[in-house]
C-alpha cells in the first residue's frame, strides 16, 4: 500500500459519531466463563489480528440479527471457516493530526493553544461488516477486544449465545473486569518499558486497568507490533503519530513516564541506526527524519508548547511526497481559500469576557459553507487537480510534472493509460490535500460548535464528503495498475532500443 493511499484511509472523518457496535465472543463452556476478558483470551491466542477483527465484526452484526437461533449459529460457524487474508503490517499516518499542524504552521487562525482547547476524542468504533476494515481499523479492533466485546455481551440479543463457540477448551481466567484507573497510554508505557512480554501478554496486564486504549496507548502499541516484526516504513509512521500525539494533546506526561518513553526512544533509535542501510534502501528521507524524531522528543518533555516546524513541514512533505510544502500552500490561487480559513478559524476561538458569546448564526452558517464549499467544489476545481486531457507534448507534460502530483491528479490518470474507452471512464479526482484541509477544519469548526451543529442538523451535506473521501484514489475496473506499469516499461524500453540504435 503506498502512503498516499495509506493516507487516505486513514483520513478520521469526525462526522460519523459513535458507531453503537461492539461484539463480544462467546464459547460452549460454563457460563461463568463467558465474559469478555475469557472471550479476548481465546481470540488472541487462536486467530490473528486481522481474522480477530473480522470475527469481532461479525459478532456484533449477530447479536442484533432476528434470524432464528439455528441460522445465527450457521452463520457464525461459516465465519469462523472463513479464510481471512492477514495484512502484512498495521501502518497509519494521522491526517488529524497532520492537518493540525498544517493549520497550526500555515494560517493565522490556529495555534497550538487553540487546537488543544477544542479536540474532541471518540470513543472507539466499531466499522460496519459490511465497510471492510483498513489494517490500523484491524489492529484498533484487536487492540480494544474487551472494550467492544463488553458492549457485544451487553446488546439485546433475543437468541442467546450459545452460537459463539471458539474453541472447544476450558478458560480458567480470573481477570477481573476492566475499570478506568490510569490513563490508558500510561499502562502501556509502562509495559512496554520493561520489554519482557509479548504484545499479548501486555495487553493481558493493561486490559485489566483501563476502560479502552486511547490514539497515544494504539501507537505505541503498534510501533511494538512493528518492531518486533522489523516493519521499518510502517514503524515510522508510528513514532511520528506518537510525536504529533504529544505535541498536540493538552496532557503531560509524568516524570515517570517521562522516563519510560525515554528508555522506548533509547531502545528504538539504537535499533533504527543499526538498521540504517535497509532503511535506506526503503526511502532515503526516511533515516534522517525519524532520528531527528527520536532525538527531538525528548524536548517536549522539558517544554510541552515545544515546536519544532521543520521537522513537521517533512512530515507532511513525506507524506505527499512534495519538495517545496510552502511554495504550494502560499500560492496566489490559494489567496481567498486561505483568507476564508483564517476568517472563520479566529471567529471559533473563545473570546474574553466569560461566558463566551456565542457565534452568530449568519456567521456560524457562512463559514460551514465556505469549509463545505473548499472540500467539495474548490477541491476538484481544475487549477487544484489539472484538467482531464492526455498531453501529448513534452513541453507542456514537463511543465505539468513540476508541480505537486495531488494537483495534477487528473492529468496523471488520463496519460497513465493510453486506452480511450478506459480514459472516459475515469471520474474527476479531488486534491486530497486540499480536501483533508477543509474536512479538518470543519472537524475542528463542529468540535468548537457542537450544539449548533447538532441544531442544524448537517447529516446530508455530511455525507457529501464521506463520498468524496471513499472515491478518492477510486479507478474504473479497466485501470488495471499493474498492467499500466508493464505498458509503461515497455514504452520506455522501446524508445531506449531507438536511442541505442
Amino acid at each position: 500500500m503506498t502512503r498516499m493511499k495509506a493516507l487516505i484511509l486513514m483520513t478520521g472523518l469526525f462526522m460519523t459519531g459513535l458507531i453503537n457496535s461492539p461484539y463480544t465472543f462467546a464459547q460452549d463452556v460454563t457460563e461463568n466463563t463467558t465474559n469478555a476478558s475469557d472471550i479476548t483470551l481465546q481470540l488472541r491466542n487462536h486467530h490473528d489480528i486481522t481474522k480477530t477483527a473480522y470475527l469481532t465484526q461479525m459478532a456484533w452484526q449477530l447479536s442484533h440479527s432476528f434470524a432464528s437461533a439455528d441460522q445465527i449459529k450457521q452463520q457464525w460457524q461459516q465465519a469462523l471457516e472463513t479464510q481471512v487474508t492477514p495484512f502484512p503490517q498495521f501502518s497509519r499516518i494521522n491526517t488529524h493530526a497532520l492537518m493540525a499542524q498544517t493549520l497550526i504552521h500555515y494560517s493565522n487562525g490556529m495555534t497550538l493553544n487553540r487546537w488543544r482547547t477544542v479536540d474532541l476524542h471518540p470513543k472507539p468504533q466499531l466499522p460496519e461488516l459490511t465497510t471492510g476494515l483498513t489494517p490500523d481499523q484491524a489492529f484498533q479492533i484487536w487492540v480494544n477486544l474487551p472494550y467492544f466485546w463488553q458492549q457485544i455481551l451487553l446488546s439485546p440479543a433475543q437468541q442467546g449465545f450459545n452460537w459463539l463457540e471458539l474453541n472447544s477448551e476450558q478458560i480458567t481466567s480470573d481477570s477481573p473486569a476492566t475499570s478506568a484507573t490510569i490513563p490508558a497510554y500510561a499502562a502501556v508505557l509502562n509495559q512496554l518499558a520493561k520489554d519482557s512480554s509479548t504484545l499479548i501478554e501486555v495487553l493481558q496486564l493493561t486490559d485489566t486497568q483501563i476502560d479502552y486504549y486511547d490514539d497515544l496507548a494504539i501507537a505505541l502499541l503498534r510501533q511494538q507490533q512493528h518492531l518486533n516484526t522489523e516493519q521499518w516504513l510502517a514503524l515510522a509512521n508510528d513514532w511520528i503519530e506518537i510525536y504529533q500525539l504529544l505535541e498536540l494533546s493538552p496532557m503531560l506526561l509524568t516524570a515517570d513516564e517521562q522516563q519510560q518513553m525515554q528508555t522506548l526512544i533509547e531502545r528504538v533509535l539504537l535499533i533504527w541506526q543499526e538498521q540504517q542501510d535497509t532503511i535506506m534502501s526503503i526511502d532515503t528521507r526516511l533515516f534522517p527524519v525519524i532520528k531527528l524524531l527520536l532525538a527531538e522528543l525528548p524536548q517536549k518533555f522539558k517544554n510541552p508548547d515545544h515546536l519544532n516546524i521543520n521537522l513537521n513541514q517533512q512530515f507532511l512533505m513525506m507524506a505527499f511526497d512534495i519538495n517545496d510544502i510552502n511554495s504550494y500552500l502560499n500560492h496566489p490561487n490559494r489567496k481567498t481559500v486561505q483568507e476564508n480559513l483564517e476568517v472563520c478559524l479566529n471567529l471559533s476561538v473563545s473570546q474574553s469576557p466569560d461566558p463566551r458569546v456565542p457565534i452568530a448564526i449568519n456567521q456560524f452558517e457562512s463559514c460551514y459553507n465556505d469549509f463545505m464549499d473548499w472540500a467539495t467544489n474548490v477541491a476538484t476545481e481544475s487549477t487544484f487537480t489539472g484538467n482531464r486531457i492526455r498531453l501529448d507534448n513534452p513541453a507542456s507534460l514537463q511543465r505539468a510534472l513540476e508541480m505537486p502530483s495531488f494537483q495534477i491528479t487528473n492529468i496523471l490518470s488520463m496519460q497513465t493509460t493510453t486506452d480511450e474507452a478506459c480514459q472516459q471512464q475515469l471520474k474527476p479526482q479531488v486534491n486530497v490535500l486540499e480536501w483533508l484541509l477543509a474536512t479538518e477544519s470543519m472537524a475542528w469548526f463542529h468540535d468548537r460548535w457542537p450544539g449548533l451543529f447538532a441544531e442544524y442538523d448537517k447529516s446530508t451535506e455530511f455525507q457529501q464528503l464521506f463520498t468524496m473521501g471513499k472515491e478518492i484514489n477510486t479507478y474504473p475496473a479497466c485501470f488495471n495498475q499493474s498492467q499500466i506499469l508493464k505498458d509503461q516499461f515497455l514504452n520506455l524500453q522501446s524508445k531506449w532500443e531507438k536511442l541505442k540504435q
